[in-house]
């Protein structure tokens, strides 16, 4: 074999490697849910006294409003190209006597319409054996964009 085939034999088998690393690499769906959040969505909070649907709106520059036992609240977002986290404060009934509750929600985005992640309710109660001395559970959340 003379030096100018081995040439072109190796250009073509990098071509080939390249080619299939593209066709298959999982980049191309990846892509598909590096969608941003901006836009209406509904979220499902997985409770301990049944499925909560919380109707949220992300909007630009990182805040929205998401809407709880019939108030809107106000939320701040960040997101990158599959996870997301946003927090709100709720003045709501669903904490142990009615306190306050600080809600944080950490995902990833599954699809372009798609959400699935895990709220932390941190409530009021006092809880001397939490790390942060007050009540806090974790809930599993799904979300479609609408």
């Amino acid at each position: 074999m003379t030096i100018i085939s081995r040439v072109k034999l190796s250009t073509v088998i990098v071509c080939v490697a390249i080619a299939s690393v593209t066709l298959v690499s999982p980049t191309p769906a990846l892509a598909q849910s590096t969608k941003p959040l901006k836009g209406k969505w509904t979220l499902t909070l997985q409770t301990p006294f049944g499925a909560l649907p919380l109707p949220v709106t992300f909007r630009k520059n990182g805040r929205g409003i998401v809407e709880v036992s019939g108030q809107r609240l106000p939320l701040a977002y960040r997101e990158d190209a599959t996870s997301f986290s946003f927090s709100f404060e709720w003045d709501g009934p669903l904490a142990p006597g009615g306190q306050n509750l600080s809600v944080v929600i950490r995902g990833v985005k599954t699809s372009k319409t798609a959400l699935t992640g895990t709220a932390i309710l941190i409530s009021e109660f006092p809880d001397p054996a939490s790390p942060i001395q007050v009540q806090a559970q974790t809930e599993h959340v799904t979300g479609q964009r609408q």
